[in-house]
């Protein structure tokens, strides 16, 4: 049986969502990226950095 989406209406990133990601992102657990992000899940949190990957940002994952 397919999973259902979320009724949650999606919202598009903003710079200062982007901002934060970089500074957090790498340095704490997804557990506390969930509770910074809220309403994102931990797959639109990867898939963010992904995509910003691709535009040349860089991020610092010492923690893994």
């Amino acid at each position: 049986m397919a999973k259902k989406r979320s009724k949650t209406p999606k919202k598009p990133w903003d710079y200062e969502e982007d901002s934060l990601l970089k500074q957090y992102y790498g340095k704490i657990s997804m557990k506390h990226l969930k509770f910074i992000f809220e309403g994102r899940t931990p797959a639109a949190i990867q898939s963010r950095v992904k995509r910003l990957r691709k535009k040349g940002w860089s991020f610092d994952t010492t923690r893994r």
